[in-house]
């Protein structure tokens, strides 16, 4: 009885071993567990029978409709040197995906996507670690990676910069502006620009340097610069002068007033002259000029034909429009008034 005993519990734990083993996950089926790969070239034998999905695994951009499961594992890779590395899962059971990311838990950037069987090359750039991530697998991987190593990068990026911009002021400080600026590199993906001041600060009123620096992963750097010009408040303005001219043979009415403007501008004035005849019929005239508004002001003025007839000396009206089409296209400013229109000799 003993010895049966013995044999029972001895096959028990025998079962519980195989079943364990069984259930065991890919000691890299974790991101904080990806294995490291110390040395080109290499390869990687590994079941992924019982490979799981981290909640946040990224789903690759390349993937199907089963996303990254039913498994995966991951692989880093931190190149001493630039290496144009090529890798494979040749080898394996059935093809899988695979994706390449930078960055780190939470916030990998996705660099390149494929099937094992057919992958693209990756430039790397020494001193940043690449993680491969294999998934939609549950067979039996084989993970290669191979390499050529690069002479050393002396190229600085290419940076991209906006022009010159000029935008109007949007608050009492000045005004917020957004602008785009970037980078390539002939080997880093993703070169870091950073700018001064920053996109989406506040630029006083004037003419602002922007200085961009943009620096590779070798260190290697290009600068540029741009200027931001914020021009003051239009403050648009129009008024007319209560007195006018009119020549009484041709009848043709001179009228005029001032602009006044917060900045230069080039605005359009123009209205209505009208005159009352003998309390039962008007005379109108339109008249349209263009004025450069210097600030504070400049002087308008108009010579106006009516339509019907004649001006005279005597009391008209007019309606004055001023328009300016910057960045708030239209601006404007509307004025009416009484005058009298003298006659010439």
């Amino acid at each position: 009885m003993r010895v049966l005993a013995a044999f029972a519990v001895t096959a028990a734990a025998a079962l519980l071993l195989v079943s364990t083993a069984a259930s065991a996950t890919p000691a890299n089926d974790d991101f904080n567990a990806a294995t490291v790969v110390a040395a080109l070239p290499f390869t990687d034998s590994v079941d992924m029978s019982t490979a799981t999905v981290a909640p946040d695994d990224p789903i690759p951009s390349c993937s199907d409709a089963n996303g990254n499961g039913p498994g995966t594992v991951w692989y880093a890779f931190t190149p001493t040197v630039d290496t144009l590395v090529g890798y494979n899962t040749f080898g394996s059971s059935a093809e899988q995906g695979v994706a390449v990311f930078t960055g780190s838990r939470g916030s990998l950037r996705e660099l390149l996507c494929s099937g094992g069987f057919g992958t693209p090359p990756l430039l790397a750039v020494a001193g940043r670690t690449y993680y491969f991530l294999i998934y939609n697998f549950n067979g039996s991987l084989v993970f290669n990676i191979g390499g050529t190593e690069l002479p050393p990068d002396t190229t600085p990026p290419n940076l991209f910069l906006p022009a010159d911009l000029t935008v109007q002021q949007d608050s009492a400080a000045g005004a917020t502006v957004f602008y785009s600026a970037g980078a390539s590199d002939d080997r880093d993906p993703s070169p870091l620009v950073l700018c001064t001041p920053p996109s989406g600060s506040t630029f006083p009123i004037g003419t602002t340097t922007v200085f961009c620096r943009a620096t590779d992963a070798s260190g290697n750097v290009a600068s540029g610069s741009f200027q931001v010009t914020v021009l003051p408040f239009l403050s648009l303005r129009v008024r007319a002068d209560t007195v006018g001219t009119v020549n009484p043979q041709t009848g043709l009415a001179t009228i005029g007033g001032t602009v006044s403007c917060g900045r230069p501008a080039q605005v359009d004035v123009s209205g209505l002259l009208r005159q009352e005849i003998a309390n039962r019929a008007f005379l109108d005239g339109l008249f349209d000029v263009s004025v450069t508004c210097l600030p504070p002001s400049v002087p308008w003025m108009a010579q106006v034909t009516a339509q019907l007839g004649r001006y005279k000396a005597g009391k008209a009206r007019t309606e004055v429009t001023a328009i300016v089409c910057q960045f708030d296209c239209p601006q404007v400013d509307q004025f009416n008034t009484d005058l009298t229109l003298k006659g010439t000799k």
